[in-house]
């Protein structure tokens, strides 16, 4: 009876090492995904445009709403989903491209569409010596934005389907990488995800 009793203990034990790494990897998994930050932006914005050769001035009064959610580290992997939704309120006197927006061509264009979309959606990976490699729909904002931005001032803001990769290894310096598939304006419309 106490031999018996030893061999099912010790099987039972060799089944719970054996288990352990993995309900350890699914908890560490869940943990992860439960335990990430969500982002919320909300910006009101009024534009007012003069401009020569149209009868009317243009007065757009729009609302653009960002969430999002950045999941947890998962053995240096992170990802990140992230909606946008830009709509009218009050004033809709202009002219602005997309099936909900006025399209009133007797106005200023003014570039802030209304729609909903997907403004970032990335995997990220957090490499060794200071290196982040990020692929899929985001942001890149290079400097003062000047050449390679997110045109941030407009309600819809230009992203990025891309492969990027950065290194802040060596003190004062950043190397970055980019190899992009599309660029997605401040008035693209059609924002299918085009990954490499």
């Amino acid at each position: 009876m106490q031999q018996n009793t030893r061999l099912h203990l010790g099987l039972a034990a060799a089944i719970t090492i054996c288990l352990s790494p993995t309900a350890f990897a699914e908890d560490a998994f869940i943990d992860a995904l439960t335990s990430g930050k969500v982002n919320l932006d909300i910006q009101y914005r009024f534009e007012h445009v003069d401009q020569d050769g149209f009868s009317n001035n243009a007065k757009a009064s729009t609302v653009r709403t960002r969430i999002g959610y950045l999941t947890g580290a998962y053995y240096g992997f992170k990802a990140f989903l992230e909606f946008e939704n830009t709509t009218e309120v009050g004033a809709d006197d202009y002219n602005s491209p997309g099936p909900e927006s006025p399209n009133k061509a007797n106005h200023p264009i003014v570039a802030d569409p209304t729609f909903t979309e997907v403004n970032q959606a990335y995997l990220q990976y957090s490499a060794p010596l200071d290196t982040t490699v990020r692929f899929g729909r985001q942001r890149i904002k290079l400097d003062n934005d000047r050449f390679i931005g997110n045109v941030g001032f407009r309600q819809n803001e230009q992203t990025y389907d891309a492969l990027s990769i950065q290194n802040t290894n060596i003190d004062d310096v950043t190397i970055f990488y980019s190899y992009l598939t599309n660029v997605n304006g401040v008035v693209t419309l059609t924002r299918t995800l085009n990954f490499i």
